[in-house]
């Protein structure tokens, strides 16, 4: 996809789009197309307050998808780790060996390795770029809802 070529840190279209030259580079766009702005500019905050919508949508539901999916999960993985932890160390070498200790071995791994996963899973999503870029608006948002919920 083209449209993403070039959108690194410190590459020209992400200076001219977060850096101190963006705001002058759009007073120029808008003076040299002033008509056209003139013209269409309800289109575009309609259009512009729609993917805003949209993004804040798709953030509360993987806000949701977090709350009510992976960390329950998460925890519910946890919590059995640390049964089957508590199981283990209460139990003799001697008791342990004879109850299949290969069986509990697996599940333990199991266990570790999804909770890793799913840990890993909620990281990335919380430390990746959209996530960060959208913080902004899942606060107004938030505030937006909150209001809307007091009157």
């Amino acid at each position: 996809m083209l449209f993403n070529y070039r959108r690194r840190e410190g590459s020209l279209s992400t200076i001219a789009w977060n850096g101190a030259g963006h705001l002058p580079l759009a007073a120029y766009r808008v003076a040299k197309h002033r008509d056209a702005y003139r013209a269409h500019l309800i289109d575009v905050f309609l259009r512009q307050d729609e993917e805003t919508g949209e993004l804040l949508r798709q953030n509360d539901e993987i806000e949701r998808y977090i709350a009510t999916e992976l960390e329950p999960a998460v925890m519910s993985h946890r919590e059995e780790l640390a049964a089957l932890r508590s199981r283990l160390a209460s139990t003799t070498p001697k008791a342990v060996e004879d109850a299949i200790p290969s069986q509990a071995a697996e599940r333990i791994r199991e266990l570790e390795t999804t909770l890793g996963a799913v840990s890993a899973e909620v990281t990335a999503l919380r430390t990746s770029r959209s996530w960060r870029l959208t913080g902004p608006l899942r606060e107004v948002y938030g505030w937006w809802i909150r209001r809307r919920g007091s009157e």
